[in-house]
């Protein structure tokens, strides 16, 4: 979960603001609501729960950024899980700074922020070098996301910048001028390849979300391509674990391994199961060559044992 020191009310010291998150907690506990703490001067902390709206999501991550332009930061807090309901997300919200008081203006300023996906990271940064301030976002089965700050509205332009099948487990971000060519550049990290699932734009890793047994209770299915089959991730033992109604048709471990995600299941139930897709788990280098178009290059292989986390 994420917590980010800045001055929320412009009186000169860093104010605490903490985002609530986790999967234990039923959905809606007043457990998840964020936390905005205020600084006296003299170190002392003081919550003002009547500074922040009620959201009461499961959230990630917070940035901040005068996006606006009025003299003051606003805030961007990345949504994560719907506790227990997996992959489900939970909204990320924008809100507004107005005189230490936040609003939630996220309908009016981007209303596809708030059903992004399982947020894990962001960033403000002016990504095209004309003065506004922009937003980047990643997180788990996500693509890089651009949004393009339009005279205090944001627009979702990832289409437009091109990086096709960017789908991954994506976990940090960071950007700098690295090449030292007047525009900001990015490295963004993901799971990395030190791992046996492997994704591609041909064969992803995917994820189907489905009440196969019906149980009034989602069954995320991990898949990932074998020579060319794609196969659930799952050990036999914990699947039946998960979705008992499997039992009279596996009865040997050898049945199961050698069954396609096409014989586990049926074929209504697959087509009707929400599926997410990760098409690379390389952490990478986006390079900005104006103009609103990047070149994605891999990181070198020592930054592919393990996921990255990067900060600048």
């Amino acid at each position: 979960m994420g917590a980010l020191f800045f001055d929320a009310d412009q009186d000169g010291d860093l104010d605490l603001y903490v985002v609530s998150g986790s999967n234990e907690l039923p959905e809606g506990s007043p457990h998840y609501q964020d936390r905005l703490y205020f600084n006296d001067g003299q170190g002392n902390f003081t919550q003002r729960p009547d500074a922040l709206p009620d959201t009461r999501a499961s959230g990630s991550c917070v940035v901040a950024a005068d996006y606006d332009q009025d003299g003051d930061l606003d805030i961007f807090v990345g949504g994560r899980i719907r506790p227990q309901h997996y992959p489900e997300a939970a909204e990320s919200y924008l809100l507004r700074n107005e005189g230490g008081k936040f609003i939630d203006a996220t309908a009016q300023v981007c209303p596809g922020l708030k059903n992004l996906g399982l947020v894990s990271a962001a960033l403000w940064t002016d990504f095209d070098n004309d003065h506004q301030t922009d937003l980047i976002v990643v997180g788990e089965w996500m693509p890089i996301c651009f949004f393009k700050n339009e005279k205090g509205k944001l627009k979702n332009i990832t289409l437009q910048i091109g990086l096709s099948h960017s789908e991954g487990w994506w976990n940090s971000l960071s950007g700098a001028d690295f090449d030292h060519d007047g525009d900001i550049d990015y490295i963004v990290g993901n799971l990395g390849l030190n791992t046996p699932h492997k994704a591609s734009a041909q064969e992803p890793v995917c994820l189907y979300a489905y009440d196969f047994n019906q149980d009034q209770r989602i069954d995320p299915i991990l898949c990932r391509y074998i020579q060319g089959k794609n196969y659930p991730v799952h050990p036999l033992d914990d699947m039946l674990s998960q979705i008992n109604t499997l039992k009279k048709k596996f009865t040997t471990y050898e049945s199961y391994a050698q069954s396609e995600l096409v014989s586990v299941f049926p074929a209504d139930a697959l087509s009707q199961a929400r599926l997410l897709n990760a098409y690379t788990f390389e952490s990478v280098y986006l390079e900005n060559q104006g103009q609103g178009k990047f070149a994605k290059k891999p990181l070198p292989t020592e930054a592919q044992f393990a996921p990255s986390t990067v900060s600048w």
